[in-house]
């Protein structure tokens, strides 16, 4: 896959943002059906808040180009008060390489208006990694690199992390290992983390 492919990835279109207050709280990610570049969900509690609706625009191609030239958008509505999260998952199913989480935490006041108060997952960990791909020295093909991630955050350096792997497949799998928080990457060296600037 294109280095550009990866690179698109980070151009995901977060609409709903945190202190917004509407009946309908509206969450758009890229991805690719045709590609099986897809997003499903789960809720925690549907008492709470529900997807009004859902739908898929874009890409009408299988090919590597388009593997982001999607869009999913996510209408959630409010059912009463309280506060809940809904688990994106994000991925192909026969492809480790693509399989990371978005999570959000919605609250919903006694008006049903619907508020994004959090965002977590492994896939805001990809993003970071993307964003700051020169940062890490990883000069091939994107195609050569695997990237897998920890669902659940770990301590590092005295911050919560997401600890990761990149696999060189071009170099007898070689693993760089990597420890991502919300401010900083860090390189696994020698047993200690260090933070890459």
């Amino acid at each position: 896959m294109k280095k550009k492919i990866f690179l698109l990835l980070v151009f995901v279109l977060l609409l709903s943002g945190c202190g917004k207050d509407s009946k309908i709280s509206e969450i758009t990610l890229k991805g690719n059906t045709n590609a099986d570049l897809t997003w499903s969900y789960v809720i925690e509690d549907y008492s709470i808040v529900g997807i009004d609706s859902e739908k898929y625009s874009g890409a009408e191609s299988k090919s590597e180009d388009d593997y982001f030239g999607g869009t999913y958008t996510f209408y959630v509505n409010g059912k009463k008060e309280g506060t809940t999260k809904i688990k994106f998952n994000f991925g192909q199913s026969w492809n480790k390489k693509f399989n990371y989480s978005y999570i959000v935490t919605f609250s919903v006041d006694k008006d049903l208006n619907v508020k994004k108060e959090k965002e977590e997952g492994s896939y805001l960990a990809l993003l970071k990694v993307i964003n700051n791909i020169d940062k890490l020295d990883l000069n091939k093909d994107m195609d050569d690199y695997e990237f897998t991630f920890e669902e659940d955050k770990k301590e590092v350096n005295k911050e919560k992390c997401y600890l990761g792997k990149i696999k060189d497949l071009s170099d007898n799998d070689k693993i760089l290992e990597i420890a991502v928080s919300e401010d900083n990457i860090y390189i696994k060296e020698d047993n200690n983390y260090k933070k890459i600037k």
